[in-house]
């Protein structure tokens, strides 16, 4: 059936569409993902969620024609989905005759860019340009791929000795290959996980998880993450002694520029703020403190509101050291007292000898001296 005709009824939802894809691409696809895997399951499962991104992403397709190539291209993908979710043993090749296992082995034993490249090629009978899109390369490196594989293939194909005076085609040598067919109910299978809408969960999920499709519908070729560049370790120990001295730098400068005593910072002057000391204590405690944004009240005359002396406040223009605008300030002459002469008057007398005698000795009943006693025998 004509790839229009299969992409027209793919957007036009018909019943039988899937089937009819089934019908003309499902054993090839099947070659394809079991050639990949070497799995008969995973290629089942890939081919059928293949056919379910194709249904439900059809419309992304720009070229109708080149739905082969696109079908490929999903298949590969899944393939790719299956077999990252655990490594699988390949399942062991049969060869029936000795053709097919020399052509088996000698197939096997190529790179793998190389056998991909040759079984696109030669075994699917892609064009160059259809299989540059499938392998997601650009076109120029696939036609300059294509004679060094088919060399090395005949190279590897020439190792007997009855192969070394002829080389064969390699459309002969991948039509030999024994490759397994599609089982038969994976044909009912597809057209059910299309259909069932018990299924529709299942559908959708399949679906979604595909987000990676360019403009024209193909996978878009991976992106590589950006490898990031690993910072030596002494050169994060020099960074972290950096910004440590620079922290306490900080501090230090915050701590030596703050003011060393309160006071009231000037802020209409235009002038960087300066700090000034507090006027004198004149009133009661509390009464006549500074308080920033508000002026100074003036103290109280009255004795009885103030218990410390009170002194009129003197003019700008008498007060030492300022001074009106415009007129020098005037400081107060210092005066030294002259030095006291001595006085006689008020020298101070000798102090007496002390008496040899015997003080007198008050009585008890403090009337006066006791008369002495009389010597012994008068």
């Amino acid at each position: 059936m004509d790839d229009d005709i299969l992409v027209r009824a793919l957007r036009a939802r018909d019943p039988g569409a899937v089937a009819a894809v089934y019908d003309a691409y499902g054993e090839r696809l099947h070659a394809f993902c079991w050639f990949r895997t070497r799995d008969r399951g995973v290629a089942r499962a890939a081919l059928r969620d293949a056919l379910i991104v194709a249904e439900a992403h059809v419309e992304r397709l720009r070229e109708p024609r080149r739905l082969g190539a696109w079908l490929y291209a999903l298949a590969r993908q899944e393939c790719a989905r299956q077999m990252a979710d655990g490594e699988r043993t390949p399942e062991e090749v049969r060869a029936s005759t000795v053709r097919q296992g020399k052509a088996w082995e000698a197939v096997n034993a190529l790179p793998p860019p190389d056998r991909e490249l040759l079984e696109l090629r030669f075994l699917h009978g892609l064009p160059p340009e259809e299989i540059a899109a499938v392998l997601q390369v650009p076109e120029e490196q696939v036609r300059g791929r294509l004679e060094p594989a088919q060399a090395g293939l005949a190279a590897l194909l020439a190792r007997g000795e009855e192969e070394r005076s002829r080389r064969v085609a390699p459309g002969k040598v991948f039509a030999a290959l024994p490759v397994p067919g599609p089982p038969a109910d994976l044909r009912a299978e597809v057209v059910a996980c299309s259909a069932d809408p018990e299924l529709a969960g299942r559908r959708s999920f399949v679906a979604t998880r595909v987000t990676g499709l360019g403009e024209d519908g193909f996978p878009c070729p991976p992106r590589e993450a950006p490898q990031r560049r690993r910072i030596p370790g002494v050169a994060v120990a020099v960074v972290a002694v950096a910004v440590l001295l620079l922290g306490v730098g900080a501090a230090v400068y915050r701590h030596t520029a703050a003011p060393e005593s309160e006071g009231v910072r000037t802020a209409t002057t235009g002038e960087p703020d300066t700090v000034v000391s507090p006027p004198p204590f004149r009133g009661t405690f509390g009464e006549n403190l500074p308080v920033a944004g508000r002026p100074r009240p003036a103290a109280s005359p009255d004795p009885a509101a103030s218990p410390l002396e009170t002194r009129p406040e003197t003019p700008a223009s008498d007060r030492p050291g300022e001074a009106s605008p415009g007129k020098k300030p005037v400081w107060p002459a210092r005066t030294v007292p002259p030095h006291p002469s001595p006085d006689p008057s008020r020298a101070p007398s000798p102090e007496p000898a002390p008496s040899l005698t015997a003080s007198p000795v008050p009585s008890p009943s403090g009337s006066g001296p006791s008369p002495e006693a009389p010597p012994p025998g008068g």
